[in-house]
């Protein structure tokens, strides 16, 4: 059915290679994830993303500023701003 077809989860057996403790066994002997107890590792990969966002971001201002001041030592015109990546 049409309903079917929007559902979506994960495969315990592939979180349980990761969090093991997030996945459950039934009665019936499917497996199932936990999903509540999910929230609190997502966040953090969230949050350790952003960190390394954040470290890059910086790296590549970084970079930007040490080629703008090779190219203006070897006298190349130098591009508007608004062409730099940001």
């Amino acid at each position: 059915t049409r309903r079917s077809l929007l559902n979506i989860g994960l495969i315990a057996q592939d979180v349980a290679k990761v969090y093991p403790e997030l996945v459950f066994t039934g009665s019936d002997g499917m497996m199932g994830v936990d999903y509540a107890k999910l929230v609190p590792p997502l966040i953090g990969a969230m949050q350790e993303l952003e960190r390394q966002n954040r470290g890059l971001e910086r790296q590549n201002e970084d970079l930007e500023h040490r080629l703008m001041m090779i190219e203006r030592k070897l006298g190349l015109p130098q591009p508007a701003a608004s062409t730099r990546l940001h």
